[in-house]
């Protein structure tokens, strides 16, 4: 015979494995979104500074962030 009270412990154990699993991708995937974002920025800064200090190929050039 079946037990329900642990048929249903088991299935409310999955369902939190479940979503903390999916609670960790979702964050890892921000968290890499978030590092791309962050190097984008750190190259603009680079290519700012040197467009700024000399007579660069990159004045007047448009840079473009897809996300």
């Amino acid at each position: 015979m079946i037990d329900p009270v642990s048929s249903i412990m088991s299935y409310v154990m999955s369902r939190n494995e479940t979503a903390m699993s999916l609670a960790k991708s979702r964050i890892e995937a921000e968290a890499a979104v978030a590092q791309v974002i962050l190097e984008a920025a750190k190259n603009i800064e680079r290519m700012t500074e040197i467009s700024s200090s000399s007579t660069s190929p990159l004045v007047g050039s448009n840079i473009d962030i897809y996300v």
